[in-house]
């Protein structure tokens, strides 16, 4: 009897075991994605962070990124409410904080500048320790180095450009050569000093000459790539979970003959030139059953986002969209491009990376950002777009974090929103920093305006 009961136990064993098999879902087993969407006023820098690999997407300005800024601007939400829209970061520490270690150094796999504007590069040779050359204990070391190229002709119109106007992106080119030089234990190809009180010897034949004499000197070492239209490059991939980069912008220039001289035609055409020169880009998260996508467009402007729009919807989906230009204003044909661009990207979530103080204009009143227009009812600036806009997208800026929060966690430092993903759903918090102990943390939303809970909750994974 006592053998047959124990067949039976074991009998019963077995059935269990082949009739509930312990599993793990893969979006389980994945890995998190994670998207940092830094407040560094109006100015771009986004983390990205993938196991131990992590991509830096432009640097903001210097001081943003240098110092802890206080934005103490009064903003007055739909709902009556005031708050003091007080952002505190300090960028080279949050990033440094987060980074592996590499032979003793905080290790960045890719450094994006999307295009050599001061709020996108401005932050370049301090976030990565080459402002004190004769200190490199906080020194970042980059992988690859990803931006526009140009040639001697286009950046002699730039050279111009500075010489006649003060305009900075060539200035900012020279910036971009000495990171590459002394991330790679170099000295700095130019004095940027001598540069500010006398630019008439940096010329352009001058700087290509010796961008030239760094990559023959550095040999395979030399990290500095510009990605091809329509090229990819993977960054992570664990044989199931993999995450990559698809690049959309032009390979020419949009800089051209119109753009020179002091005209106020001139000036204009080659602020828009310089933003439509923007890498554009879309990150994908694969897990092998689910995908996020997670659009960058930099600064660009009516022409790029034209050839952009000659992309069809299922190439440009996107479930994150980071609006271009810090959501300003286009022209009239440019907002027509957009209402048939936007829908192809067709995102659950938007963010704009800007400043209060620089949506407040001097009178008082509101700069209108374009999603908020498209709202024809808004007649004030609205800081989260609290009644999505009619492409049926959450806008978020990554400023107002404060005002995402539940009121008992208005004081704490915030360096920005930060976006995550497991592949399945996608999640939104405001992510703090305490400058005292170096720790931070992370809050979910509150859409306070609305009293709707937006954080830890499942998001269509459309």
């Amino acid at each position: 009897m006592k053998r047959l009961l124990k067949g039976i136990a074991i009998l019963l064993i077995l059935s269990i075991s082949i009739h509930f098999p312990a599993t793990v879902s893969k979006a389980e087993e994945a890995p998190v994605l994670y998207v940092y969407y830094l407040a560094v006023g109006q100015a771009d820098c986004i983390l990205v962070k993938l196991g131990d690999k992590f991509m830096l997407i432009d640097t903001g300005g210097y001081y943003s990124s240098m110092r802890d800024t206080t934005d103490t601007n009064s903003v007055t939400l739909l709902n009556g409410e005031t708050i003091n829209a007080k952002t505190e970061t300090n960028v080279k520490r949050f990033i440094t904080k987060l980074l592996p270690k590499v032979d003793g150094k905080p290790y960045l796999d890719y450094l994006v500048i999307t295009h050599y504007d001061s709020d996108h590069v401005g932050g370049l040779l301090h976030i990565l320790g080459h402002n004190t050359p004769n200190d490199a204990s906080d020194d970042i070391k980059v992988g690859t180095f990803l931006s526009r190229k140009y040639s001697t002709t286009t950046l002699n119109r730039m050279y111009l450009k500075y010489v006649d106007s003060g305009k900075d992106p060539y200035r900012n080119y020279l910036k971009m050569i000495n990171a590459v030089a002394q991330d790679n234990g170099r000295s700095p190809v130019f004095d940027l000093s001598a540069f500010d009180k006398d630019a008439t010897s940096f010329t352009a034949a001058t700087t290509t000459s010796k961008l030239e004499a760094l990559k023959s000197s550095l040999g395979v070492d030399y990290n500095w790539v510009f990605p091809a239209k329509d090229s990819t490059i993977e960054i992570y991939n664990d044989g199931t979970n993999s995450l990559s980069v698809k690049f959309f912008h032009k390979d020419t220039t949009y800089i051209n003959a119109n753009d020179e001289g002091t005209s106020e035609e001139a000036e204009k055409s080659y602020a828009g030139n310089i933003n439509n020169d923007s890498l554009i880009f879309k990150l994908s998260y694969n897990t092998g059953t689910n995908s996020k996508h997670f659009m960058f467009l930099g600064d660009a402007v009516e022409d790029a986002l034209k050839n952009l729009n000659l992309y069809d919807a299922a190439t440009l989906k996107s479930n994150v969209v980071k609006i271009t230009h810090h959501g300003f204003k286009l022209n009239a044909t440019g907002r027509v491009i957009e209402e048939t661009l936007y829908p192809k990207m067709n995102p659950t979530i938007s963010i704009i990376s800007n400043a209060s103080h620089k949506i407040k204009k001097a009178d008082g009143t509101y700069k209108k950002k374009r999603l908020v227009l498209f709202n024809n009812s808004y007649t004030n600036y609205l800081p989260d777009s609290d009644i999505t806009n009619k492409y049926g997208t959450y806008v978020f800026e990554t400023w107002a974090m404060q005002a995402y929060v539940d009121t008992a966690n208005k004081n704490y430092n915030f360096v920005g929103l930060r976006m995550s993903t497991n592949g399945s759903y996608l999640y939104k918090h405001a992510t703090y920093m305490n400058l005292d102990n170096m720790t931070t943390g992370s809050f979910g939303l509150v859409r306070t305006n609305l009293v709707k809970v937006l954080g830890v909750e499942e998001l269509p994974s459309n």
